[in-house]
């Protein structure tokens, strides 16, 4: 898809035909950028660790859960004019480790 492809009337300028090339040629390789990026996010971006993992290290450890509920559908980045939405399942948890 190039410049031809967007209807212009055959007598608009050559310097407009220009300007316009450069603006749709960046704006298609911004949006290649863009879910390049997007797709690195989801990816790469964190490490999982299975909750019962956590849960069971916490208790060798000696840590006692006074508190623990899911959460569901946290925003992590939340750009309302953004197509790219994140959002997490945690956990929220209170744990005290008894004094020795």
């Amino acid at each position: 898809a190039g410049i031809e492809d967007q209807g212009l009337e055959p007598w608009t300028s050559e310097r407009e035909r220009e300007r316009r090339e450069v603006i749709w040629e960046l704006t298609i390789n911004i949006a290649m950028s863009y879910h390049a990026i997007a797709k690195i996010i989801h990816t790469l971006s964190s490490i999982e660790i299975p909750w019962e993992d956590v849960e069971e290290i916490m208790e060798k450890i000696g840590f006692v859960m006074e508190e623990n509920k899911d959460i569901s559908d946290v925003p992590y980045i939340q750009n309302t004019k953004s197509m790219l939405r994140v959002f997490y399942d945690c956990k929220f948890f209170v744990a005290q480790k008894p004094a020795l």
